[in-house]
């Protein structure tokens, strides 16, 4: 059988710039999805380039002078092949004008549509480019505070203007019926959320009630910033291991958001009840679930078919990262260095078995593991130490306070369940930026209540 896998032909060598690439020089650029890429043939001109990467060469295909749609239609056919490894990115440090230019197409096509099909509510399109750029940003980046604010008015937006609209779902329907490519999933189940939800209640929906619906609409996809792009961005069809790892975005949230109902649940009964074998009972029965989860996830008790193959990927991920960082203990193998060592340290079996002898992976999908791969036992001991001390201050926090404390009971569900999530989850910097964040606001809670405590205890004295 002849092989998918594209070449870069000499006469590209000849035309672009092509040159080696690793896992940090990665950083340097940002893949676009194809969804976005198809609103580059509209666009009259662009001022940035285009590339393509080719397993571990990158090449700038188009410039901002080339724009044509044949260069464009040439990258769609590599980006199809199968196995072809070739990923579409943009410098990102160009991400800001790429998305301006994405952005101004959206409109223009948008504008065609109402003048095309005048009887279209214009505040529902509108809208929904609010809800679409909102959906974006979360994917993209994961859910960081810019990223909540455009939700939080993109859902406000909607409520305000469509519902009392009767024709949002018909005119929303029409234009994916016309313009298939101005389609969002996420978009489209905050809008149908809203306005349905207003429907269900007869009018009984309060504003913030129909924000928050909007709003969950478009944050039910957030685990999907927890997959690498190289997956998520893939037009072609996955391989099995690939799908695999896309399937689980839906059980990464559905962790997370477990993890924070049970945490919020135990300092709630916690503070309501005095007895407090009630509070520890209810967290001995929450650590049990927890437990029998882990087990299902390694495919042993009632949770088995809990991802079932795709940790047995992550188990070859992370047997790859444990033998990095004991083969290098002390400095590692570098930092996002993890995908050009993969090869060299994946266990044997990984090459019969899962994940194959095809696959290259460039994390280990545990953020403790992958610190341990890129700096050894300095590292991960800094890190776990760093940990120590945020946990040590849950501790004792919750050791000296027996009523419901909104603000560290946040503190404390986010931080828990980032941690949750980062033992089966990439080092994602829209998602790790929140950990360190939380760590530090732990630290600091911590010892500002005690600062507190402290000078009442002086006053009564």
């Amino acid at each position: 059988m002849s092989s998918k896998k594209f070449i870069i032909k000499e006469s590209t060598r000849k035309r672009c710039r092509v040159f080696p690439i690793d896992s940090f020089d990665r950083r340097k650029f940002t893949p676009i999805s194809m969804e976005l890429f198809h609103f580059l043939y509209e666009a009259p001109t662009i001022d940035f380039s285009i590339f393509i990467r080719v397993d571990e060469e990158m090449v700038e295909y188009i410039k901002a002078t080339e724009l044509s749609k044949e260069l464009l239609k040439h990258i769609w056919l590599a980006s199809i092949k199968d196995d072809a490894e070739v990923e579409i990115c943009v410098q990102s440090a160009d991400h800001a004008k790429f998305t301006r230019v994405i952005d101004s197409v959206r409109d223009l096509k948008i504008r065609r549509l109402i003048e095309r099909e005048p009887a279209l509510d214009s505040k529902t399109l509108i809208s929904f480019v609010n809800l679409s750029g909102a959906s974006q940003m979360i994917l993209r980046g994961g859910i960081n505070e810019d990223a909540t604010r455009k939700v939080a008015a993109a859902a406000s937006f909607m409520v305000s203007n469509l519902m009392d609209n009767n024709y949002s779902i018909a005119t929303l329907s029409r234009m994916i019926q016309i313009d298939p490519s101005l389609y969002d999933h996420s978009a489209a189940v905050a809008m149908f959320s809203g306005i349905m939800g207003k429907q269900a209640y007869q009018g009984k929906l309060s504003q913030k009630n129909a924000e928050s619906l909007a709003q969950c609409g478009l944050y039910h996809d957030a685990g999907k910033a927890c997959i690498p792009h190289a997956v998520l961005n893939k037009p072609g069809a996955f391989t099995p291991e690939e799908f695999e790892i896309m399937k689980s975005h839906a059980i990464q949230g559905l962790v997370v958001t477990a993890g924070g109902f049970a945490i919020v649940g135990f300092y709630a009964v916690r503070s309501r009840f005095k007895q407090q074998f009630i509070a520890y009972g209810y967290a001995a029965a929450v650590m049990i679930l927890g437990v029998v989860a882990v087990l299902g996830t390694l495919q042993k008790g009632p949770l088995s078919f809990v991802y079932k193959r795709s940790v047995s990927l992550r188990g070859s991920y992370w047997n790859t990262g444990i033998e990095m960082g004991k083969t290098h203990p002390f400095t590692g193998v570098g930092l996002d260095t993890y995908g050009d060592w993969y090869r060299r340290s994946r266990p044997p079996v990984a090459l019969i078995d899962t994940p194959g002898i095809n696959t290259l992976s460039n994390v280990a999908h545990n953020v403790v593991i992958d610190f341990f791969a890129s700096g050894g036992y300095p590292l991960l001991l800094s890190y776990l130490g760093i940990l120590g001390f945020a946990f040590v201050s849950i501790i004792r926090v919750t050791a000296r306070r027996k009523e419901y404390d909104r603000v560290f009971v946040g503190l404390t569900a986010v931080w828990l369940c980032y941690e949750v999530q980062s033992f089966i989850s990439i080092n994602q910097i829209g998602l790790a930026i929140w950990g360190w964040l939380f760590t530090g606001l732990l630290v600091a809670y911590e010892r500002s209540t005690r600062v507190e405590i402290q000078e009442i205890d002086s006053t009564k004295s």
